[in-house]
């Protein structure tokens, strides 16, 4: 972008130059946008997974008061403390239902999202690095290859 900004005060540019900093331009704006549509991608399969801790983190809590209620209906041999601790446990298993249920109903549409994004970046650096426009700008700009081999040899 620093070199377009020079170029467009100095009137004898060559056209062919002028284009093809422009189809860098738009090369590299594509990219950009699609790489940044590709990082966004993932947003919603992270805000699934942390809403899925906090869902298996509410279920553990739970298995762990039907534990204490359970040792306590061992220790004391009390019934009513451990059907409680079976209540406990058939909601703790409730609360692991439910949370992978909620969360697999984000996931996979998140995933499916994810997977649009990878191929469409896939394809389009695919496309970059098939394309040999560089190497004929490159070669238009040094034929005998002076400037590339007192490149290499430093």
């Amino acid at each position: 972008m620093l070199d377009i900004e020079k170029l467009r005060s100095e009137i004898n540019v060559l056209p062919e130059i002028k284009e093809r900093f422009i189809r860098l331009y738009n090369d590299y704006a594509e990219e950009r946008a699609i790489s940044s549509d590709w990082a966004n991608s993932y947003t919603p399969l992270i805000d699934a997974r942390f809403a899925a801790t906090e869902g298996y983190e509410r279920a553990q809590l739970i298995a762990e008061i039907g534990v204490v209620l359970g040792s306590i209906a061992v220790l004391l041999s009390m019934r009513l403390p451990w059907y409680a601790s079976l209540i406990f446990g058939a909601l703790c298993i409730a609360q692991i239902g439910m949370t992978y249920a909620k969360t697999e109903h984000a996931v996979h549409p998140a995933s499916v999202s994810i997977e649009h994004a990878e191929a469409a970046y896939k394809e389009l650096r695919k496309q970059h690095s098939s394309s040999k426009s560089d190497e004929f700008a490159v070669d238009a700009l040094d034929p005998d290859h002076k400037i590339r081999n007192a490149i290499k040899s430093n």
